[in-house]
């Protein structure tokens, strides 16, 4: 169960800067940047997997771009708009780290930690809304990106796969946590 709640925590705190920054209260940039950022998202991801079937990752450099990305975005305002679409590309590395721990657990596992994951996901936007300060979003956002980057380096111990290629079973863990949430955001919550 200790590998399990490593994995939920993995998941809460990339989902966590997903839905605070990138689609949440403290982008702070406008919506043509924000679809930008998850376009940038998106493709990360999907270059991240397609490379990743033919040589193992650089995750640590991966992981380090997205926090330098995260962090200029959230402290500097003049940069917030290129910053955010480079930190929304960078977080392939965090997510992917992730879906391997989720891939590692057992069948009777993984739910608990999807949803436990979930659960600590939404905890910031219960904090930190629109009509919050400007300055603690900014610092919300900067902690969110330090806790993505600390939970990366937490989960990808105890990924089987963290120095080899990926199976597919990674890739639908990313998939399914992916599905939950937007099933979650675009049918259920509106």
């Amino acid at each position: 169960m200790r590998q399990a709640g490593r994995a939920a925590l993995g998941v809460g705190l990339v989902f966590a800067w997903v839905l605070l920054v990138l689609l949440g209260p403290a982008g702070g940039v406008a919506p043509d940047w924000v679809s930008a950022a998850a376009v940038a998202h998106g493709l990360g991801l999907v270059l991240a997997g397609w490379t990743s079937t033919r040589r193992a990752l650089p995750f640590r450099a991966l992981a380090a771009a997205f926090l330098v990305a995260a962090l200029t975005h959230a402290l500097l305002p003049g940069a917030r708009q290129v910053a955010l679409v480079l930190a929304a590309a960078f977080a392939a590395a965090p997510i992917l780290a992730c879906g391997g721990a989720l891939a590692s657990l057992s069948p009777r596992e993984r739910p608990w930690a999807v949803a436990s994951g979930a659960a600590l996901a939404n905890f910031p936007l219960l904090l930190l809304h629109s009509d919050t300060a400007p300055l603690a979003l900014r610092l919300g956002a900067a902690v969110a990106s330090a806790a993505v980057f600390a939970g990366a380096e937490l989960v990808r111990p105890v990924c089987a796969v963290q120095a080899g290629r990926f199976p597919l079973r990674v890739a639908a863990a990313v998939g399914v946590t992916y599905l939950v949430g937007g099933v979650t955001y675009g049918l259920v919550l509106p």
